[in-house]
Formats: structure tokens, sequence, C-alpha cells
């Protein structure tokens, strides 16, 4: 394990709130732009966090370091110092790149999300969120903050390993897509960090069970199975599973990947449909939009799983349906939006089905005039 030169929260530098006044440069919505930070000071002797940002496009950037952690609380924001202008950031994340800095990441090219998106910029945060199974799946490394001391390897520490396994972490939503797409990922803590293959060996020291073996005493429904529960610990061990075994192809259809991710947490209801995209098949991805509000976007997403759900039929309706009621609840709306649902599904069909007919006799009309032609 690569250890932090001091990891004691103590002794790490105060930031103190001050004025916002960086503003960023707009990104051109019609490019594949994103924008990398490169801090430059030793975060163990300054007493602010200097950094530069520059963009790229996002295909031919430089190698580049994405990071994962929780916003966590509002309060208490700390700032970085960018081109001698101040932008705040969340308190966890000036205590995640305190402790990576202090493993020498000065002059790493970084993607983090709360500095690179000018978050008060609507069309620019459609835009990025639209590119961020991209931002992610090219990334370098993946670096996820857990924000608690990791277990020694070189004793058994079964507390340790409870605190990692529960940690609130593991509830996020946008690590869907940011741990499955990665291309290599490590986990971070304030004592240090490790590979993610290290962490798999502290929690399970005698290997993965193989598929064959799972199958064998829960039957098939394993692999439903740890999507099942709520909880930080299910949702970890969903992520052990998801990166060594095969219990899910991607991309996904909209409406399974809501069935699976969308209990997870997120502080914005409308990114359980956007925080997914990056795990959904192409042609079933819907154009970020924070304009809307969360119930017309459950209602945009059940209007293209019904699109699309044709036969073959992926997911029967009936089943289309209770996921929807479920994620209506999960997005904060009531039950009475339920019996809507059902409405707009059976109007969805009937609508379906006459365009259908219409087209049905149009043929038929065109075939028998050419017919007459003849």
């Amino acid at each position: 394990m690569e250890t932090a030169k001091d990891p004691d929260a103590n002794d790490r530098p105060r930031l103190e709130p001050s004025e916002d006044n960086f503003r960023h440069q707009a990104l051109d919505p019609e490019k594949s732009e994103i924008r990398l930070c490169r801090f430059t000071n030793p975060a163990e002797t300054s007493e602010k966090l200097t950094a530069t940002l520059e963009t790229f496009e996002l295909h031919h950037s430089p190698p580049y370091t994405a990071l994962s952690y929780e916003w966590g609380d509002s309060t208490g924001n700390a700032n970085v110092l960018l081109g001698g202008a101040s932008l705040g950031v969340r308190q966890n994340l000036a205590n995640f790149l305190t402790v990576l800095l202090g493993l020498d990441f000065h002059g790493t090219y970084l993607w983090i999300d709360q500095i690179c998106i000018d978050q008060a910029s609507m069309v620019e945060r459609n835009h990025q969120v639209r590119l961020m199974s991209d931002i992610y799946s090219n990334a370098e490394e993946v670096i996820a903050w857990i924000g608690l001391t990791l277990p020694d390897p070189r004793r058994r520490q079964l507390k340790s390993n409870s605190e990692l396994v529960f940690a609130p972490y593991w509830r996020r939503l946008w690590i869907a897509q940011e741990l499955l797409l990665a291309r290599k990922i490590r986990v971070c803590g304030v004592s240090g960090i490790v590979d993610w293959e290290q962490i798999v060996s502290w929690v399970l020291p005698r290997g993965l069970p193989s598929p064959r073996k799972l199958s064998a005493f829960f039957g098939d429904e394993w692999k439903e199975f740890w999507w099942a529960e709520s909880g930080p610990a299910f949702k970890f061990w969903n992520f052990i599973f998801l990166r060594h075994m095969d219990t899910i192809a991607l991309p996904l259809p909209l409406v399974q990947a809501i069935n699976k991710f969308s209990e997870s947490e997120c502080s914005d209801p409308r990114d359980k449909v956007y925080g997914l995209l990056g795990l959904v098949v192409p042609e079933e991805r819907i154009e970020p939009d924070y304009s809307i509000t969360p119930r017309a976007l459950m209602y945009k997403a059940l209007a293209k799983v019904l699109s699309v759900n044709k036969a073959p039929v992926q997911t029967p309706d009936h089943l289309v349906g209770v996921i929807f009621r479920l994620f209506a609840l999960r997005i904060g709306l009531r039950r009475t939006e339920w019996r809507r649902i059902d409405h707009f599904m059976a109007a969805y069909r009937s609508r379906e089905h006459r365009i259908t007919k219409s087209q049905t006799r149009t043929q038929k009309s065109s075939k028998v005039g050419r017919h007459r032609v003849r």
C-alpha cells in the first residue's frame, strides 16, 4: 500500500472559505471538450490548494486520472486557487486532494467534476454529463476516495474491513459508471492508496467464488440477488461481483439500468437517469437536460423505453410498469403517480396501435394503386 506522508487530519492545512470569484471560460458545446487541472503546490506545506486549469479535446487529451468521491455536506466549504482566483469546493473533496497531493500527485492531470465543470452553467452541465462515460473510460485510472483509514495488509483487521465495506461511498449512484467503465481503479483513504485488487483480496482472502458454485447454491437468480438489497454493504459486494464476474452484460437497456441502479443515492433525482447513461445502449440514451423536472424526465424515460420495447420483447410491459412505479417513489413522487403511469403506458400503446393500423392501410392502398396502374 502506498502510504500518505501525513495521515493525521489535524496536521493538514486548514482551507478557510472565502468568496468564490473564479469564472470558467466556456467550453465549445459542439465539441468534446473537457478541462483538466494540475496542482502546483505541496499540500502539506501550503495553506492553499493551487492549480492550473487547461482545456483539451477529450480524445486528444494527455493522460489523466479521474477522481470518484462523495460530494458530501455543503457546509464547511474550502477553496482552490485557479490563476489567482478562488473556487469553492466541498470539504470532502479538499480532504481528498490534501491526501492525494501528499502522495505526490503534483503535476498529474486530474479530472474532478467540482473543478472541471462550471457547475453554475446548465448548458455546460448538460454537455459534460453527456461525455461522462467517455471521461471515465478514457482515464488512465480512477481513484475512489473512501475517506477512511484503510486496513493494514500486514495483519487481519476485521473492524477496518467492516468499515471499508460499509463506507457510505458505495451508496453513490454515480460510481456505477465511474467504476464499471474504469480501466484501472485505486482506492484512497486517509492512510494511503491501494489497488482495487488488493481491496478484493482483503475482503475475500480465499478468492471469488465461481459462478458455477453460486448457481449451484442460489440458482441463476443469484445474479439478480446482489441488487435486491439496499445499503452500502450490498452495494460494495455489487461492484466486487460486477468488476470480476460475468453478472451483467454492458451496455444495458435503459429500463434495466434504471431497475438495477436507481435505488442508489444522488443529490439530484434527475441523476437517477442521467447518472446511468454511460451504462445504457447508445440508441436508448436520453439527452441530458437539467431544465426539466424529475417527473417530466421520468415520463421521457418511460416513453423511450416503450418506443424500443417491441418484439422480440426485452421486458414485458407489466414489468416496465412495476419498475417505473418504484422509480417514481425513488425520485420523490407519491403513489398517486402510479395510476398516471398506467394511463400513460396504455395511451402510448393505443396511439402506437392506431399509427401502425394507419400505416398498414396506407401500404395496402399503395399496393392496390400500383396493381391498377399495371
